[in-house]
């Protein structure tokens, strides 16, 4: 299932631009993973990915369970993001990535689900460049999991091989630790499928999804009846668009589940929630309506109606609903959605501003501006107190207000708005495709204000970045 996005970015289809940077917005079961582009789109975001591991395991696709904190881990004490050797992993995987695209896009090579995966891969890479602080901080927890589950092995190995293992994990190295979870895999030892296991944990941090699926895929074939193993296998193989790999795999994680849990365990819910999202991917409406609406249940008595888990299930079914036009019953189950997480977290939580921008791009494709105009304000306004001015999802709320203006034709206001945000963009991301769409954005509105000096010297700027990005990724 994807998305419809409204654009008005020169006479190009959406898919064509999108294609010609690398970029797309890909929409896993309604779900937007949040990421920085530029087309003029109204864009949604939600905090959480749908997909769930178990009840103690909610985290993002590819990120890990949540263990609670170690108090060794040195990773995020250093200042110098530049030199640490996850971002600077991630830096060379966005390379990869782009280049894999443009070759995709010469050759058409790939089917467009492929296609859809390489380009989801390529937006999370940005989104978690984007905000290093909160990557490393997941990625700690991954090297907190793998530290703990390596003390299973000194009998294989001896104690000062896992030793000098853990050390380097503090420091955010995670080379050594590989060699003995790989160790352990080849000789079949008692924790090979956990071994498997905490390898596609590891290579999900690190965006590698391909090589992630073949471990987690590996854990299940050790492990058949693990549910944890068949819920990541199979969250995996719906972020890569391999939806005939991933129904098998979640279809056994819920029947597993439902044979030896009771029925309104929490894992059951999460098992309901996963396969929801990829019958909701697969646009088999009803099947998911009917998984989503016993996980909310699920979810609303073991919880309380007011969690922040519940707010995600009620999100979850508002994008189904507005998926198929079913605007009034998509509307109370975001605005529900909202409250809850402005009780549960305080109402100038970044999390609430993404829950309050979903509900303004619903207003807006509904022709309901004022509405629309309202909520991303106060969007903005919460992004910029806590997250800075100068943060890039602040860029992406002001390029939607002045979309939003843009679209009503109100394009006094929409040019102030574009010129700050291009200014954010410049300064954290001088020469990067991303700015190329915002001066574009900023150079159309100026053209229906007639400025076009201006807005010719704005798209001469972005044809520089853009030329500069292509040469620089396929040199030939």
């Amino acid at each position: 299932m994807w998305k419809k996005y409204l654009t008005r970015f020169k006479a190009w289809s959406l898919a064509n631009k999108l294609a010609a940077i690398g970029i797309a917005v890909a929409i896993i079961a309604g779900i937007a993973v949040p990421f920085l582009i530029f087309s003029l789109s109204q864009k949604k975001e939600k905090d959480k990915a749908t997909f769930q591991i178990n009840a103690n395991d909610n985290a993002t696709i590819g990120s890990v369970t949540n263990i609670g904190e170690a108090k060794n881990v040195t990773i995020l004490q250093s200042n110098d993001l530049e030199n640490n050797p996850l971002i600077k992993h991630l830096k060379e995987r966005e390379k990869e990535l782009q280049t894999q695209l443009i070759e995709a896009e010469k050759t058409n090579a790939v089917k467009a689900e492929k296609n859809a995966a390489l380009e989801k891969e390529l937006a999370d890479v940005r989104q978690r460049l984007a905000n290093p602080k909160d990557t490393l901080e997941k990625y700690k927890k991954a090297l907190d999991e793998a530290s703990i589950k390596l003390s299973d092995f000194e009998k294989e190995f001896g104690k000062p091989r896992i030793t000098a293992a853990k050390k380097s994990l503090e420091k955010g190295e995670t080379e050594e630790a590989e060699k003995l979870f790989t160790e352990a895999l080849e000789q079949g030892v008692k924790q090979a499928a956990e071994s498997a296991y905490q390898l596609g944990v590891l290579a999900g941090q690190k965006m590698e999804y391909e090589k992630a699926f073949k471990y987690y895929n590996r854990a299940v074939e050790l492990e058949k009846n693990n549910m944890k193993y068949l819920n990541r296998a199979g969250g995996m193989a719906l972020t890569l668009g391999e939806y005939g790999k991933a129904e098998p795999l979640l279809h056994k994680a819920l029947e597993i589940g439902e044979k030896v849990l009771q029925p309104e365990h929490q894992d059951i819910a999460a098992s309901l929630n996963n396969l929801a999202a990829l019958y909701h991917a697969q646009r088999r409406h009803a099947e998911a309506e009917s998984l989503y609406k016993r996980a909310l249940s699920i979810d609303e008595k073991t919880l309380g109606v007011e969690h922040p888990i519940v707010a995600t299930d009620l999100n979850n079914l508002a994008a189904l609903y507005e998926d198929q036009g079913r605007y009034s019953d998509a509307e109370p189950l975001y605005k529900r959605s909202i409250s809850i997480v402005e009780n549960a977290l305080g109402a100038e939580h970044p999390n609430v501003a993404i829950r309050l921008n979903n509900l303004a791009a619903f207003y807006n494709d509904q022709e309901r501006p004022v509405e629309a105009e309202s909520l991303y304000e106060r969007a903005l306004s919460i992004d910029e107190k806590a997250l800075g001015r100068e943060h890039p999802n602040v860029a992406i709320r002001l390029n939607n207000l002045a979309g939003l203006y843009f679209k009503q034709g109100w394009y006094d206001k929409a040019v102030p708005l574009y010129k700050r945000a291009v200014a954010i963009l410049e300064k954290i991301l001088p020469d990067h495709p991303m700015t190329a769409y915002g001066l574009n954005n900023y150079a159309d509105c100026l053209r229906k204000l007639n400025r076009i000096p201006e807005a010719e010297a704005l798209e001469a700027r972005a044809k520089g970045i853009m030329e500069r990005h292509r040469k620089k990724n396929n040199p030939q």
